[in-house]
């Protein structure tokens, strides 16, 4: 078949895991577990008029912080310029080139460690916030979609679920507060700086290689480093925060709740699919 099995959206909660539908107009699939604990699983309208939550002074400043952060780390190059420049028009003032090197790889170094405790610190506050019962629904979650999206089927089994990997590539349970590329990518930028000061200072005074190495730099060896590594950074960061909002070992009750969801997703969503299994 050429229709892929994706899930676009889920959640989890303390009390429900939901499925959206990825067809319009847009629905979702509700799975909660009775007080008696059996499954409850029921399709609703999605509600057009949900308020956001307002901004607290805390989010606020928090939010600022990281913008503040991209301007700070942008200083290297700024100064890399202005000692080219000294250099290309003999102004002895603005191409010392030690000073610029110094200047460089300390504010490169205070950007990669900025980026890496704040990471840290969206971790420890996930870890804080998520209930235990929110981490087994999440895992059950992530357990589901797995195999609905690798194998294209629905799970055999619950034990089929329970041996299923909980962490998923496309998680988004963080992507409101924070972007897991956009961590990457300011940690990379502040690992390219460094690459290119060590650069400069191997390569000497020299204005024309210099200037080679600092078009290179740019072009090149952010570009490397985003196309090598920039995917995998993004899912180790994901990896994280996951293993903050999952459990490795889901409960019983999830496990079935999640089995639920999916076959009447699936029969809703993929009916061609469901009824081959």
């Amino acid at each position: 078949m050429d229709k892929r099995i994706e899930v676009f959206d889920a959640i989890s909660n303390d009390d429900a895991i939901v499925f959206y539908s990825n067809k319009e107009p847009r629905r979702y699939c509700i799975g909660t577990t009775t007080d008696t604990g059996n499954v409850s699983v029921k399709w609703k309208e999605i509600s057009s008029n949900v308020i956001a939550p307002k901004e607290t002074i805390y989010e606020k400043i928090k939010n600022i912080i990281p913008r503040l952060a991209k301007i700070a780390i942008k200083v290297p190059i700024i100064v890399l310029v202005i000692s080219i420049i000294g250099k290309c028009f003999n102004i002895d003032n603005l191409s010392n080139n030690q000073l610029t090197l110094f200047i460089s790889i300390v504010i490169a170094v205070i950007s990669l460690i900025f980026y890496s405790v704040m990471c840290l610190f969206e971790f420890r506050i996930a870890v804080k916030s998520c209930t235990y019962s929110t981490k087994s629904k999440h895992a059950a979650e992530h357990k589901t979609v797995n195999i609905l999206e690798k194998k294209q089927r629905l799970p055999k089994d619950i034990d089929e679920i329970k041996e299923t990997t909980r962490f998923h590539r496309d998680c988004g349970t963080q992507e409101d507060k924070i972007s897991y590329e956009d961590y990457a990518k300011e940690i990379l930028k502040a690992l390219s700086y460094l690459l290119f000061s060590f650069i400069v200072l191997i390569i000497g005074e020299r204005i024309e290689i210099l200037l080679v190495t600092f078009l290179f730099c740019i072009i090149a060896i952010r570009g490397l480093l985003y196309a090598l590594l920039l995917e995998h950074f993004t899912f180790m960061v994901s990896i994280l925060f996951q293993i903050a909002t999952t459990t490795k070992n889901p409960e019983e009750s999830d496990l079935k709740l999640a089995y639920c969801l999916a076959q009447e997703w699936m029969k809703e969503e993929y009916p061609e699919y469901f009824q081959e299994n």
